[in-house]
């Protein structure tokens, strides 16, 4: 990524067209099996997410959302995704607040 200029890609620098069935983004999971398996979320079902997930849930550029999941945990990427790429504010607790339910509560607060 250091050689890579610091701006947006050009699409004469694309490899192909973006459509919805192209990869959003690839995260390793070992899932219900234990073995690790990289799993491809697909730009069209990340759409699909963000849209239910705006409108099911609902709220405005600017609501802060707490970033609960662990970074390892695949849902991770979908809360992050789906909070900034609405304009939402995401802030994330730090471990031993999201262990302590009490805490947890308070900080929430």
């Amino acid at each position: 990524l250091a050689g890579l200029p610091a701006t947006d890609i050009d699409p004469g620098e694309r490899h192909g067209v973006v459509s919805p069935q192209s990869p959003a983004y690839v995260i390793y999971t070992s899932g219900s099996t234990g073995t690790p398996k990289g799993v491809v979320m697909t730009v069209g079902a990340l759409a699909n997410l963000i849209a239910w997930h705006t409108a099911t849930i609902g709220s405005t550029p600017g609501t802060s959302v707490a970033q609960f999941t662990a970074i390892s945990f695949d849902v991770s990427a979908q809360e992050i995704l789906e909070t900034l790429g609405t304009g939402k504010r995401l802030v994330v607790p730090d471990t031993d607040v999201r262990r302590d339910p009490t805490r947890f509560v308070q900080w929430l607060d």
